[in-house]
């Protein structure tokens, strides 16, 4: 009964990734990584200031992109529709590049280096940059700053995030508070403190449906917060989170925090030892701990938008993670025999017209197949999805054969 019920757990239970699917170098030390919106392409930035884009399903390598010679890449963001990346240095320079093409079509200068950016999620023009000594700004390539308004006095190491829909802005700072802004005027829609005393908010992490969100403090605690009912709370609410995970065990802080594509996991990376932690969103246990020995240090993690899959970063080794598949062979038809060896096939003749009681189906004589003409010149719209986005979205880079390498 235990295996039964084991085996039907098994199969409704949601995507967890739980082995190590494949691992790729970098030519330097990788800082911080992030899929597309579709997930077909990642992109990895390293210390050595160069950006490494690869395609999900082949695993190769798509585009190499010399960033920055003299700076390491912190920070990098997809923008809505793929065809751009933003990134941010260690300086105080932050770069827009064109993906297809490889060149920094955008530089901007900030008074001080930038420790996060990030694409707004429905417009391709617009991104957050936080930096570590002054206020947010949000940078439009079109019509420049705007400075998100600070209400402390200590303005260093402010942290934020767009949510989902890019309505909101969420920035932190230092001082262990939150603020809430509208996108479109920055009004204060809501405020609370995070920790009971001053500690440093590390990072904020949305869920792709947007209802959830969690926030990183430096007390290595790890708060998951709904955010209707922050909003609710209004300016100095005092809401309570959802959850608060932690290492009871080790007490490590946490890095590269994430959620699932369908937002009921949590992800997040030990800064102690090489291990991923994996908790259920809504009862807050942990279910998985993925553990690799290759690589030192763990740097940044991202989950796919729609599959049971993970990129994490360690030193320069960047380890790809999925579900260890099921093989179910009884699902098969009773008749169903494994072969050794490739055999031919003795077919009858009304094998396949049993619901005809065993007879050939009678064709009708009709002319209109033979009339219809069928168009393979003119492109029509699909109608499998009404998504409009992907209509002018970058999923793939194209392959170009590699100079100087004799086929024989």
């Amino acid at each position: 009964m235990s295996h039964q019920l084991k085996e039907f757990s098994e199969r409704f239970q949601k995507g967890v990734p739980q082995e190590c699917d494949s691992e790729m170098e970098c030519n330097g030390q990788a800082m911080c990584c992030a899929f597309n919106r579709h997930g077909t392409l990642f992109a990895v930035g390293c210390r050595n200031g160069t950006i490494l884009i690869w395609d999900y399903l082949t695993r190769s390598k798509a585009k190499t992109i010399h960033a920055s010679l003299l700076s390491a890449i912190i920070s990098l963001s997809w923008s809505q529709n793929g065809k751009y990346l933003v990134c941010a240095s260690s300086s105080s320079s932050i770069l827009v590049f064109d993906v297809l093409e490889g060149d920094c079509i955008k530089t901007f200068e900030l008074p001080s280096h930038s420790t996060k950016v990030q694409f707004h999620p429905k417009l391709n023009d617009v991104f957050l940059a936080c930096t570590a000594r002054h206020s947010a700004v949000v940078v439009n390539m079109k019509n420049g700053f705007k400075t998100v308004p600070s209400l402390d006095t200590d303005e260093s190491k402010v942290i934020g995030a767009f949510d989902t829909e890019g309505t909101h802005l969420y920035i932190g700072n230092s001082t262990g508070k939150l603020y809430v802004y509208s996108y479109d005027d920055f009004t204060l829609k809501a405020s609370f403190r995070v920790t009971n005393t001053p500690q440093v908010l590390k990072s904020i992490s949305f869920s792709k449906c947007g209802r959830y969100y969690t926030v990183n403090a430096a007390d290595r605690i790890l708060r998951v917060y709904s955010s209707e009912e922050v909003l609710i709370c209004g300016v100095n609410g005092e809401p309570e989170p959802l959850q608060k995970l932690q290492d009871i065990v080790c007490r490590a802080g946490w890095t590269g925090c994430c959620f699932s594509g369908d937002g009921e996991y949590i992800c997040a990376g030990s800064l102690s030892k090489n291990e991923l932690f994996i908790w259920k969103r809504d009862l807050g246990n942990l279910v998985e701990v993925l553990r690799w020995k290759n690589g030192r240090g763990f740097q940044d993690v991202d989950w796919h938008p729609t599959e049971p899959s993970i990129i994490s970063l360690s030193r320069n080794i960047v380890t790809l993670w999925r579900k260890t598949p099921i093989d179910n062979w009884p699902a098969f038809i009773p008749g169903f025999t494994e072969l050794d060896d490739n055999i031919e096939d003795d077919e009858k003749d009304l094998e396949f017209y049993i619901n005809n009681g065993g007879k050939k189906p009678v064709k009708e004589n009709n002319n209109d197949d033979e009339l219809l003409e069928v168009d393979v010149v003119n492109v029509s719209p699909s109608n499998r999805s009404a998504n409009v986005e992907l209509e002018d979205a970058l999923l793939y880079l194209p392959a170009f054969p590699a100079p100087g390498i004799d086929e024989d």
